[in-house]
């Protein structure tokens, strides 16, 4: 008789333990999912505006083609560097680059006033400027015309080079050669506020 109950009382405890089990596992299994929605809805909300405490995390947002250097936002103007190597002539990616950077400062954020872009050549002596761009919020074909832009023709697009305001340097002239009718000039004015 005591063996009876012995083994009624060790089924009843391995039923218990087996519930509490399965309720502990239904009960992980949906925090875990709760924690994985909320990551979701917490990627996929749009920043809308930059500060330089979430700058990092709108350029992980951009698929770089060049290595990123130096950026910095100041008072309504956004400043990247671009670190490419020349070698490698690949000027149609670079300017891949510019073209998502001009994107997201003007169709995804709206507090951005102004863009300049340096494009840096890096190697062993360490690096020297080829281009600058300088893109405004009130450029007006920001609005209607930024899906044109042809980014494998930039430099030689002599529209293009004017809406970006595009400042090539002698570096660039001794890489790559200059469009026609376009002039060497050197790019820090634009450059000089912001210490970089």
């Amino acid at each position: 008789m005591r063996l009876g109950r012995w083994i009624a009382a060790s089924m009843m405890a391995i039923a218990a333990v087996m519930f509490l089990l399965a309720a502990l596992q239904f009960i992980w299994t949906n925090i875990q999912k709760d924690k994985l929605d909320s990551a979701e809805v917490f990627s996929l909300q749009q920043i809308d505006r930059i500060s330089n405490s979430n700058i990092v995390d709108i350029m992980t947002t951009i698929p770089f083609y060049a290595k990123l250097g130096k950026t910095e936002w100041s008072q309504g103007t956004w400043l990247i560097e671009l670190k490419v190597n020349p070698q490698e002539k690949r000027q149609e990616l670079w300017f891949k680059d510019i073209y998502a950077i001009v994107h997201t400062a003007y169709k995804q954020l709206n507090n951005v006033n102004r863009v300049l872009i340096r494009l840096n050549e890096t190697n062993e002596q360490g690096g020297r400027l080829l281009a600058a761009f300088d893109i405004r919020k009130t450029d007006q074909w920001l609005a209607t015309e930024l899906v044109q832009l042809p980014p494998s023709h930039l430099v030689h697009d002599e529209l293009w080079r004017q809406r970006l305001r595009i400042s090539l340097t002698g570096v660039w002239a001794e890489r790559f050669g200059m469009p026609d009718s376009f002039k060497v000039s050197p790019a820090t004015d634009s450059f000089s506020q912001l210490n970089i």
